[in-house]
């Protein structure tokens, strides 16, 4: 079953390495793996989307409170995605 360290899902007829670059645990993804070494980037983006949300919701701004409402939505699922790895 085993074959270059990776495991053969005969079913699938797939081959799925550890090394996979799509995979988000892997350590050859750039993104992610640039991310675990800087987390201070995280605290900035987080810093960064908070200051746009308190700015549409003191201005009152509907389209742009929508707009960042969903940036910030992708943000926060992104960063807790990054927290669980």
């Amino acid at each position: 079953m085993h074959r270059e360290q990776g495991v053969n899902v005969r079913s699938m007829g797939i081959l799925v390495k550890p090394d996979n670059p799509l995979n988000p645990e892997s350590s050859h993804n750039p993104i992610f793996s640039e991310l675990k070494q800087s987390p201070s980037q995280i605290l900035i983006l987080i810093l960064i989307m908070k200051t746009i949300m308190f700015l549409s919701n003191s201005l009152a701004i509907g389209d742009f409170a929508f707009e960042t409402t969903w940036i910030w939505l992708v943000m926060n699922s992104y960063v807790k995605h990054l927290a669980c790895t």
